[in-house]
């Protein structure tokens, strides 16, 4: 099977849920590819592997894909889906907001920000946050430094 087919076995069965297969499709993908390295090739695995909680593998793609294509947000959205999926919040959403830097109406990392476990949590103290502010979502949105490392959280407004 040549590159191209293998990306198309992969594509096909991922549709068709089979992560593991696709996994493995694009694997041999990446291996076989000659010249640069394909960076979706590594997105796309790295979708597979979250799909199947393979949260470390998927984010070393993630990071491949990411130092590939340092420009294209969907590797931000890779990274931050990965993070999301080893729990470490505050990385992820760094990594979306980054994305959203590149492309502001990505709404797959808006929708991520929106729904991120640290989004729903009110109970914090205020006096660790330089800037407060509400966003175009109605969130607010603090931005707290802390030992020198950004980090975010995002509240809902109550009606």
């Amino acid at each position: 099977m040549n590159l191209a087919d293998l990306k198309l076995e992969g594509n096909k069965a991922y549709k068709n849920k089979d992560y593991s297969t696709a996994e493995k499709l694009y694997s041999v993908a990446i291996m076989k590819s000659a010249g640069p390295p394909d960076a979706t090739l590594f997105s796309n695995r790295s979708l597979c592997l979250i799909k199947m909680g393979e949260g470390e593998k998927a984010l070393f793609d993630a990071e491949a894909c990411w130092g590939m294509q340092p420009y294209w947000p969907k590797a931000y959205y890779r990274k931050g889906a990965a993070h999301m999926l080893l729990k470490d919040y505050e990385k992820a959403c760094d990594a979306f907001l980054d994305g959203l830097k590149l492309d502001p109406a990505n709404a797959e990392m808006k929708d991520a920000l929106k729904n991120m476990p640290l989004a729903k949590k009110r109970n914090m103290h205020m006096n660790r946050f330089k800037s407060v502010r509400l966003n175009s979502y109605g969130w607010w949105l603090i931005v707290s430094w802390i030992k020198m490392s950004s980090s975010c959280c995002f509240f809902v407004l109550d009606d």
